[in-house]
């Protein structure tokens, strides 16, 4: 049994997203139950370019 939740990159795409679209990390967390520190990791991969369809 995995010890952490692993999401899928398309999750992660969609989460940033909304991020970028205007949603607050804080609205974010609550509303998947995430933590902002990784919703925030995933927006700096998603800026670093790791989050692309073609990686």
């Amino acid at each position: 049994m995995a010890r952490y939740r692993t999401h899928s990159v398309a999750f992660q795409r969609h989460v940033v997203q909304a991020y970028l679209a205007g949603v607050t990390l804080r609205g974010l967390a609550l509303r998947h139950a995430l933590s902002r520190n990784l919703i925030w990791v995933w927006i700096v991969k998603h800026e670093a370019g790791a989050l692309d369809e073609d990686v």
